[in-house]
C-alpha cells in the first residue's frame, strides 16, 4: 500500500512539474528582467569610456505615482549594471551629494554645463538620465541616455518597459528589488 501511495505521488510530481506549479509562476530569467536588459544596452554603448565610471541619476518622473519612483529606477538600474561589470556605477548617495552640490533638484532637466560640473565633481566618464512614463496598463515606460561628460554627447539611449504590478514579474508598482 505504502509502495502504491509513493508511486502515486511520484507520477502526480513529474507530471505537475515536479514542484506541483506546472510551469505557472515561474521565475522569470535575466532577459525578462527590463533593469538588466536596459543596463546591457548602456553599457555596451558605453564600451568607449576611458574611465568607466558611471553615475546613474534620479530619472524624472511624468506622472509621478509614489514618491522616490525616480530615484528608486535610478537606484535599480545602477544595480544591474553594477551586477552586469565593465563600468563601475557610483554610489547613489554620491550622486546626490553631487547634485545637491550642484544646486540641482534630483532628477531634473540637466544644462550640458551642469552635465560637465556633476562629471567633475564625481570623477565620472559618464551619467545615466532619463525619464518614466506612466503606461494606460500600469505599466511604465523607461527611458534611459547614456551621456557622456566631457563631450555632453548621447552615446547610447535604450528604452525598456516595467510590467503593471501584479502582472507576474516585478511591475511597474514595485520598482525596488
Amino acid at each position: 500500500m505504502n509502495r502504491n501511495v509513493f508511486i502515486a505521488l511520484a507520477a502526480l510530481a513529474v507530471f505537475c512539474g515536479c514542484g506541483g506549479r506546472a510551469g505557472l509562476n515561474a521565475p522569470k530569467t535575466a532577459a525578462d528582467d527590463p533593469y538588466v536588459r536596459l543596463a546591457a544596452e548602456l553599457t555596451a554603448g558605453g564600451r568607449e569610456l576611458v574611465s568607466g565610471k558611471v553615475a546613474v541619476l534620479p530619472f524624472a518622473c511624468s506622472g509621478q505615482r509614489f514618491p522616490g519612483e525616480g530615484q528608486a529606477v535610478a537606484d535599480n538600474l545602477g544595480a544591474a549594471m553594477a551586477a552586469r561589470g565593465g563600468m563601475q556605477v557610483m554610489a547613489q548617495g554620491l550622486v546626490r551629494q553631487a547634485l545637491s552640490g550642484a544646486g540641482l533638484e534630483p532628477s531634473a532637466a540637466l544644462s550640458p554645463a551642469a552635465i560637465k560640473d556633476i562629471g567633475g565633481r564625481l570623477g565620472a566618464a559618464a551619467i545615466v538620465t532619463g525619464t518614466l512614463i506612466p503606461r494606460s496598463d500600469g505599466g511604465m515606460v523607461i527611458k534611459a541616455r547614456l551621456i557622456a561628460t566631457s563631450t555632453v554627447s548621447i552615446l547610447i539611449a535604450a528604452e525598456g518597459v516595467l510590467p503593471p504590478a501584479g502582472s507576474g514579474g516585478r511591475g511597474a508598482g514595485v520598482l525596488l528589488k
